[in-house]
């Protein structure tokens, strides 16, 4: 799988965050937190280093994605885990977009 791929992952989880209300804060990149409160932003800061986290909020609290490059579909690591929570639902619906799509 090429960056453009896992890039796309990326971008479809941002979407997805902002259409339930969640969003981008920053970007982890392993030694500072990156402001990254667009799409691009995002983007630029998560493929600069082969490991980041991107934060999410919904304005009360902050939600984590881990994100590895090289990992082509499974780009996705990790991530914050409240069940029942927007979030949890938003990343069970991205992990059915992958699926669907790759």
């Amino acid at each position: 799988m090429s960056i453009e791929t896992e890039k796309r992952i990326v971008r479809i989880l941002v979407c997805m965050m902002r259409t339930a209300g969640l969003e981008p804060t920053h970007v982890h990149d392993g030694e500072e937190h990156v402001p990254a409160t667009s799409e691009q932003a995002v983007l630029e800061a998560v493929t600069s280093v082969d490991l980041s986290t991107i934060t999410f909020s919904d304005g009360k609290k902050g939600y984590g994605v881990a994100v590895v490059l090289g990992n082509g579909i499974d780009c996705i690591a990790d991530h914050t885990d409240i069940p029942g929570s927007t979030f949890n639902r938003v990343m069970d619906e991205h992990a059915n977009w992958i699926e669907n799509h790759f």
